[in-house]
């Protein structure tokens, strides 16, 4: 089950589509919110934000490619006025659908979020950082995963020739 199925009635939903031909790896940049990734049906990448709020254009995720990376990061915060109990605190969660295939990197890092991958996700360098959620990585086939979560718990399994997990 999705995050998307599971909220879908509480949440404002906006989805994009990035042709995926010339792109070697993935890089999600949060500070709060929930990363998933799951299988794309296609040679596409689709990545889907999730927000309890309706967001503005400047609120909207920042997706850039650059040098064979796609970039996918959370909009701008708020303003810092109020940020007490996470008012005033952005948080998108985001779903990536990644083409089923061998991926150079990818990488994700997040201040509060837990992070899915798919299982048999196949890549050469993974890694996932977060401050505070929980890592769970199903059957990778990797070169090098660095996995590190301050306040959270790692599940990972798979073929993986170099794995570093760092918990606190």
């Amino acid at each position: 089950k999705s995050i998307s199925d599971t909220f879908e009635e509480t949440r404002h939903r906006y989805d994009y589509t990035v042709p995926a031909a010339e792109l070697t790896g993935v890089e999600v940049l949060t500070n709060s919110g929930d990363v998933t990734f799951g299988v794309s049906q296609d040679d596409n990448i689709y990545i889907v934000e999730l927000s309890k709020t309706e967001l503005s254009d400047d609120k909207l995720a920042r997706i850039q490619t650059h040098e064979g990376i796609l970039t996918i990061a959370q909009g701008q915060k708020y303003s810092a006025g109020s940020v007490l109990f996470n008012y005033g605190m952005l948080q998108s969660d985001f779903e990536v659908y990644l083409p089923q295939r061998a991926w150079n990197s990818v990488r994700v890092n997040t201040s509060s979020g837990d992070v899915e991958l798919e299982k048999d996700l196949e890549v050469a360098a993974l890694t996932l950082q977060t401050v505070s959620g929980d890592l769970e990585c199903p059957q990778l086939k990797c070169g090098v995963a660095d996995i590190q979560s301050t306040s959270g718990d790692a599940e990972v399994s798979g073929v993986i020739c170099d794995l570093k997990i760092h918990t606190v």
